[in-house]
């Protein structure tokens, strides 16, 4: 298990790709896009095309980074979303944030009814 909160693993035509969710993904996202963090949410909610890539992206950039691998570049992402789909991958991502162990309401899976005593 990675030490990490924020890592999704996706296997895309038998490759294992890394992504990594947090404080540098959103930087890069920002930085990428040319927006404020505050408009982070706005973009990613619309129709633009380009956000939704950029925000798998910076997560590839940020987890290549992280563990010192190759950086891909936002067409090699692309075809990973095409190939695995935003669905699966937005699941994934989401899934990702919670933190092992930690039974907080925010945190328990759907359908888990456990109070973490």
């Amino acid at each position: 298990m990675d030490q990490y909160k924020g890592i999704v693993k996706i296997n895309v035509l038998g490759a294992e790709r890394g992504f990594k969710f947090g404080t540098m993904q959103a930087a890069l996202f920002c930085k990428e896009m040319k927006c404020k963090l505050s408009d982070m949410a706005v973009l990613l909610d619309g129709n633009d095309i380009d956000a939704q890539i950029t925000w798998y992206w910076s997560a590839s950039v940020a987890y290549s980074r992280l563990y010192k691998e190759t950086e891909y570049s936002k067409d090699e992402v692309a075809a990973w979303i095409d190939t695995y789909g935003f669905e699966s991958m937005d699941k994934q991502t989401a899934e990702s944030m919670l933190v092992p162990n930690d039974q907080t309401p925010l945190n328990q899976k759907e359908g888990d009814q456990s109070n973490g005593q």
